[in-house]
């Protein structure tokens, strides 16, 4: 999935507009939502944001496993990502700020 981060909408209206970021699938429904929340109201501050996200409206049980959706405003996505990326890296070089994720020495682990 690509996300585009900029506002190409109206002036005010792209601020506001609720882009889906994550889809969850879990086995126990009420203790994941907690921890996800507690964990998304911290992101909310540390960026200084507020109701900048939402879950989807509906929740669907099958086979066990509850799938849903988590909402974010565009902004605080871009907030996010400014407080994960080091202070250094250029936020308009997207190349610069690609994360790369270290991978395990398998010769290690055996």
């Amino acid at each position: 999935m690509v996300i585009m981060l900029d506002n190409r909408g109206k002036q005010g209206e792209a601020s506001d507009e609720m882009i889906p970021f994550f889809s969850i699938a879990s086995r126990d429904f009420d203790k994941d939502l907690v921890i996800l929340k507690k964990v998304l109201h911290q992101f909310e501050q540390w960026t200084h944001s507020e109701n900048a996200y939402k879950f989807s409206e509906r929740a669907t049980l099958a086979a066990g496993w509850w799938f849903y959706d988590v909402l974010f405003k565009r902004d605080f996505v871009q907030r996010i990502f400014q407080l994960l990326l080091p202070s250094n890296i250029p936020h308009k070089n997207k190349k610069a700020a690609t994360l790369n994720i270290p991978r395990p020495n398998k010769e290690k682990w055996f």
